[in-house]
């Protein structure tokens, strides 16, 4: 073996060759430089050992540069995946919104073709001479789809209302690709298929005299034709939609035509529809056919009719409402009231969500005079149709009416002024309501004044039907009474009816004559009119208060509030009584009582 020194140096025998062209093998370049330090070794040798020990420097500072750079190109790399990695995710999350928002909108779509009960008018077939002169099917379907919704937005009522339509409306211009077939078409595809739609068609031709005929077709609805002259084509066009109203919604259809003042044409078109009407509209169509008789003054139908509408459906709550307000015309008040007292015990027997609205239960609080839930009832079944109600009259003069039997004249002018001034109704009442308050002002002659105006306005216009007003007339007797017409008063008690208003009003006007042994027959006989109800019992107490006779007074005032406990009127008087004979303290109980259901009297303030 070779000599060598640089083992001899580190006090080995051999140092092994470096494996694979490694410099120094298993050298530790440390030791080395240390074993030279502290050995006595020659020049050369330390001289090979210094210039290996700075090429192996230079080559550790090469590696830590090349190390350097290559984790600045790893972090690059790194960096660029994570960017590509995110802009993937963020791919994949625009492509699942995407598709989910095509999802959400072809089950839209279907969804809105299952449920679609829309009636769509499609244009008219229309010869080119009549389309020429610029009568084309477009034009004659958007004059029938005009004419259904004013027939629609005339009627007032809760009842579902078909949603009407164009046909060319429907069209969205969006092309499915590869396919020329737009968004709007294929949801006309899908409602033909799935929905419940109803389509309007027609077609218009020229007769030979020159007049037009207007044929239309709808489904359930048989093909009718219209003739008439051709520069009166809306006319046809509103008759045809008036017919196509009536074969698709007879309910709603018989309510506008009695809305409208025509409840002749409501009979006769109900005597049609209702033998071949289904169970579930047997009950609404017989309460709105009642309804149409009454506004012709035949009571007595009207009752049948009601009476047939709440055998078909017992909980019908308008059904018996009707019936009680029409009992007054057919029987008597008092007949109303157990019929009003039948109905509160049926009630009583039902679940919270299974009773009546306020609104079913108008014609019974009138008739016991509760006005602050009749008016409640008003407000409630104005706030469910445009301010306007849903009953044959508009609310608005009605709420007024209630008001001024609450002394409230300001509530009153309010419901006046917020009322369609067009109306006759509204016309009416504010002739009514003028006198009522004249009368609570002592001024009879004022108040003759507007009852005969209203009597004058009734008699002259044909829209303010028969059953709306009652026991109205009984009013004015009693202006005449108070203003020394008594014979005047007289002659309207005798034609106005048997209502208890008149009969208690006929014993006022005997009192103010000056004989009263017939005004006290005449209080028991109104009495006996309607025992259960609490208006002929005030209005004795209020003439036995003028006689001085404030007991007695006070005993019929306190008959009067047990029978009407929310009516203001005799707790007032009651109150009245008692002052006069001295009872200041439970007499001022009295009037506070009466407060919480005339807050606005001013007597009471």
């Amino acid at each position: 073996m070779a000599e060598n020194p640089l083992g001899e140096l580190l006090g080995k025998d051999e140092v092994d060759e470096p494996e694979g062209g490694d410099s120094l093998g298993g050298v530790d370049p440390f030791a080395a430089a240390l074993a030279l330090n502290q050995a006595d070794t020659s020049t050369d040798v330390a001289r090979d050992l210094s210039t290996y020990l700075q090429a192996l420097d230079r080559v550790a500072r090469r590696q830590l540069e090349h190390l350097g750079e290559q984790r600045a190109l790893n972090v690059g790399r790194l960096r660029v995946r994570l960017w590509r990695e995110r802009l993937q995710l963020a791919l994949q999350l625009v492509v699942t919104l995407i598709v989910a928002m095509i999802v959400v909108v072809v089950l839209n779509v279907f969804h809105d073709a299952i449920v679609s009960h829309q009636v769509i008018v499609d244009a008219f077939d229309v010869p080119p001479a009549l389309a020429a002169r610029g009568l084309t099917g477009k034009v004659v379907a958007e004059d029938m789809l005009d004419a259904l919704t004013r027939l629609q937005s005339a009627t007032r009522a809760t009842a579902r209302k078909r949603d009407l339509a164009s046909a060319w409306e429907q069209d969205v211009k969006i092309e499915v690709p590869e396919t020329g077939v737009s968004v709007g078409e294929i949801d006309r595809l899908l409602r033909a298929r799935f929905g419940h739609d109803q389509h309007v068609t027609g077609d218009v031709t020229q007769e030979a005299d020159g007049r037009v005929t207007l044929r239309i077709r709808g489904e359930g609805a048989t093909a009718r034709s219209f003739t008439g002259d051709p520069a009166a084509i809306d006319k046809l066009v509103t008759t045809a939609a008036e017919y196509i109203y009536g074969a698709d919604e007879p309910f709603l259809f018989a309510v506008y035509l009695n809305q409208a003042g025509r409840s002749a044409d409501a009979d006769a078109f109900l005597a049609q529809a209702y033998p071949t009407s289904t169970a579930a509209d047997r009950g609404p169509l017989a309460n709105v056919w009642g309804n149409a008789a009454a506004a012709q003054g035949r009571y007595a139908d009207a009752a049948a009719r009601y009476r047939l509408a709440i055998a078909a459906d017992p909980h019908l709550w308008s059904a018996w409402s009707n019936l009680i307000g029409v009992t007054t015309n057919t029987q008597d008040e008092e007949g109303a009231w157990r019929i009003g007292r039948r109905l509160e015990r049926l009630v009583a027997t039902l679940a919270p969500d299974q009773r009546p609205t306020p609104a079913d239960w108008l014609d019974y609080h009138s008739l016991t005079d509760d006005w602050m839930a009749e008016l409640a009832g008003l407000t409630y079944d104005a706030n469910r149709m445009s301010g306007e109600g849903t009953s044959d009259v508009a609310d608005g003069p009605s709420l007024a009416d209630t008001a001024a039997r609450m002394h409230d004249w300001a509530a009153a002018e309010r419901f006046l002024l917020a009322s369609d001034q067009s109306d006759p109704h509204t016309k009416a009442e504010r002739l009514f309501v003028q006198g009522y308050r004249a009368l609570d002002d002592g001024a009879p002659a004022k108040a003759l004044q507007g009852f005969l105006a209203f009597e004058g306005l009734k008699q002259s216009d044909a829209m303010l039907g028969h059953d709306f007003y009652g026991d109205y007339d009984c009013y004015l007797g009693l202006a005449y009474a108070l203003a020394g017409q008594g014979s005047s008063a007289q002659a309207v008690f005798a034609r106005a009816g048997r209502w208890v208003t008149c009969a208690s009003f006929r014993a006022d006007a005997l009192d103010h004559a000056g004989d009263w042994p017939a005004a006290l027959a005449a209080y028991d006989a109104a009495v006996q009119l309607a025992p259960d109800l609490p208006f002929a019992y005030d209005r004795w107490g209020l003439a036995l208060l003028r006689r001085g006779d404030a007991a007695g007074a006070a005993a019929q005032f306190a008959q009067a509030h047990r029978l009407g406990p929310h009516w203001a009127d005799p707790l007032k008087h009651w109150g009245d009584a008692l002052t006069a004979m001295g009872q200041r303290d439970a007499a001022g109980r009295l009037y506070a009582q009466a407060r919480a259901y005339a807050p606005a009297w001013a007597a009471l303030r």
